[in-house]
């Protein structure tokens, strides 16, 4: 009998969950030839967890200037813009991701966190019923790379993709 996790991730074939992060981390992306799970902030008997969402436009936890979390500081969305090197962001399909609230209970996060992270994620515009990752590292080759451009987004690494080579993983995006 299909349990409601896996009755979801069905419900998830042919959508595209998404890492989204800035310029400014995207170079040792790349030098680590793979995207890996966050330790930030981890603790005790946690896993890490790579965060992907089902949002297709932006996941507003992803706004930070550096990589402690946190907000704009009141900085315009201009500057925020380029101080952050601009926007990128990994595809993934979203049925091979945990979606959460299943996501929290199998990387060992306890509830009061959970519902601090649900908390924060809505004071900064995130749905976090969007939320979804996996415990595991994903070698870049295999996932979709996008970058924004203007209001746009521009893919340049397709692994699904028939139409010829795409753009190969190398430095800042430029973007």
């Amino acid at each position: 009998m299909p349990t409601s996790g896996m009755k979801r991730r069905r419900g998830l074939a042919g959508l595209i969950a998404w890492h989204y992060t800035t310029g400014l981390h995207f170079r040792g992306i790349v030098e680590a030839f793979q995207l890996g799970p966050a330790r930030l902030r981890v603790q005790g008997a946690e896993c890490a967890v790579l965060w992907f969402s089902l949002n297709q436009q932006w996941e507003r936890t992803a706004e930070r200037l550096d990589g402690e979390g946190g907000g704009s500081g009141g900085l315009d969305r201009e500057k925020a813009h380029r101080l952050r090197r601009g926007r990128v962001r990994f595809g993934y399909p979203a049925e091979k991701c945990v979606p959460w609230p299943q996501l929290a209970r199998k990387a060992g996060i306890p509830p009061h966190v959970r519902v601090d992270l649900e908390r924060a994620g809505r004071k900064q515009g995130a749905n976090p019923a969007d939320w979804c990752g996996v415990l595991n590292a994903i070698p870049l080759p295999i996932l979709i790379l996008e970058v924004q451009r203007g209001r746009h987004w521009v893919r340049l690494h397709d692994p699904g993709s028939t139409a010829g080579p795409t753009k190969r993983f190398r430095g800042n995006p430029s973007v």
